[in-house]
């Protein structure tokens, strides 16, 4: 896609409003997570049976599927796994990152399994195994030497990719949560891939450095909870779990996912700026982000509007303000996951039911690009119409007129000789003329004696002979016969 083609007004500030157009992903294949490459050329589903399909967004068709043998499709002769790698997920893929060079993804499932497949030949190229189902995992912006892996109930793990080395991050565990037997962890590289944050379910956040893993910083997401009375209300509630940790566009902000609201902080100070929430049901959010970049990357702009999914309902509110902008009411299955398109206002999620919609804009139409007369207005106006605008008579004498006027419009030339006969052939091979008689009054008499004569021979040779056998001789000297005017004098 070339953005300088875009219309750049269309975009700004626009955000998805019907579906206009659904992904079939198969027979008996659910969705779960959802991952745009940096350009939104490419959009991979991983599946609930542990396949990813990877769609082709311009022209919404599968260009690739990744899967095991243990699936049903037959595989590919010309297809090679490299020796000690498996041939793919077995369970559920929960999350999916791209690499830089938009040709490797990484893939992370229930298994305990994660994945670097080769997509242009769908195959897996690494495999690694954990000891517990993974939760999330991510590249690292900046190195894809370099992966963050978030396992269920455990602490995050920098690996490196070439020698697979593991390093867990330095995470003291508070108090409260060595009583707790299921305590998780959230982790995720911010935009430049120079901090990791990582988010515990006692709401508190924890800023190191990736480059030696040192703390840089720690806060929590709401100042009550450094009372002791708060800190253990929450935990009963587990009212500010942190599930999700999610940047902008442009890396300014980040957002926090608690289940009941979503806290949207500065990434420069840890400022608190607004929180998200739905004040009438209050229900639960599966899965929240950042609205796309969708004018030019180098601005100061960054993203407009933050998008939460619960229950069969995408809540979309104003970053700056916090107001709810839109409400999308798709079918009456579940969310299980969404994803916003990078550069424009297009937004795609999967259902329990297996269906994945894509939800766009409702654009103007311009009739008026078609049909440059075609005159657009605002309202509806009442035409008042003539006594005779529609009538049949008038057309009539419209064609009439027309016809009248073709005919008076040729110029018919009656002295002029047609000069472009002899641009064809000589004029001396025309030999067509008709003879010139010196006298018609002589010629006139003598044509009626002929005649007469001529009658005077055919009543006498009729009693002789039939009418069709009579036959003339002109082969005398003083007359000829002619096909108009009959027997003529010469």
């Amino acid at each position: 896609m070339n953005l300088p083609l875009l219309d750049v007004n269309e975009y700004v500030g626009a955000f998805p409003e019907i579906i206009e157009d659904q992904l079939d992903l198969g027979n008996y294949l659910t969705g779960i997570s959802l991952q745009f490459n940096s350009r939104g050329t490419l959009l991979a589903v991983g599946c609930y049976d542990g396949r990813i399909v990877v769609f082709d967004f311009e022209t919404r068709t599968c260009c690739a599927k990744l899967k095991g043998k243990h699936h049903t499709d037959k595989k590919p002769e010309k297809q090679t796994i490299p020796s000690g790698v498996k041939d793919g997920h077995t369970q559920l893929v929960v999350s999916m990152s791209w690499f830089k060079n938009g040709r490797h993804l990484l893939s992370a499932g229930y298994d305990a399994k994660l994945f670097v497949w080769d997509v242009l030949e769908s195959v897996p190229i690494k495999c690694v195994t954990f000891k517990s189902a993974l939760y999330r995992a991510y590249v690292c912006p900046k190195d894809d030497n370099l992966v963050l892996v978030v396992p269920t109930y455990e602490v995050p793990v920098l690996m490196k990719m070439d020698t697979e080395e593991q390093i867990s991050l330095p995470i003291t565990k508070h108090d409260y949560t060595q009583k707790k037997k299921h305590d998780y962890m959230i982790a995720n590289f911010d935009k430049t891939g120079d901090h990791i944050y990582v988010g515990n379910s006692l709401g508190e956040i924890v800023i190191l450095r990736t480059k030696d893993l040192t703390q840089v910083k720690k806060f929590y997401i709401d100042d009550e909870l450094e009372d002791p009375n708060v800190m253990s209300k929450a935990i009963r509630k587990n009212t500010y779990a942190i599930k999700q940790i999610h940047f902008s566009r442009q890396g300014r902000y980040f957002m926090v996912n608690c289940g009941l609201s979503i806290r949207l902080f500065r990434v420069e100070d840890c400022g608190f700026e607004v929180e998200f929430k739905d004040m009438v049901t209050n229900s639960q959010f599966i899965t929240a982000s950042f609205s796309g970049l969708t004018i030019i990357p180098d601005s100061d702009w960054d993203s407009d509007f933050v998008i939460a999914a619960s229950g069969h309902c995408l809540y979309i509110w104003d970053r700056a303000t916090g107001s709810l902008q839109k409400m999308l009411e798709g079918s009456k299955d579940n969310l299980l996951s969404m994803e916003w398109h990078p550069l424009r206002p297009i937004v795609v999620s999967t259902t329990t039911g297996g269906v994945a919609h894509i939800w766009g804009k409702n654009f103007n139409e311009m009739w008026s690009a078609f049909a440059p007369d075609f005159e657009e207005i605002e309202n509806n106006e009442v035409y008042l119409e003539r006594e005779d605008e529609f009538d049949m008579k008038e057309e009539e004498e419209e064609m009439e007129n027309m016809q009248i006027s073709n005919q008076e419009n040729d110029h018919i030339d009656i002295h002029g000789f047609n000069q472009s006969l002899t641009n064809l052939v000589e004029f001396s091979e025309f030999h067509m003329y008709p003879k010139v008689v010196k006298d018609v009054d002589d010629a006139l008499e003598s044509y009626m004696e002929a005649f007469y004569s001529s009658m005077k021979k055919k009543t006498k040779s009729s009693s002789k002979k039939k009418d069709n056998d009579f036959i003339h001789d002109y082969s005398s000297e003083d007359e000829y016969y002619d096909d108009d005017y009959g027997v003529l004098p010469k």
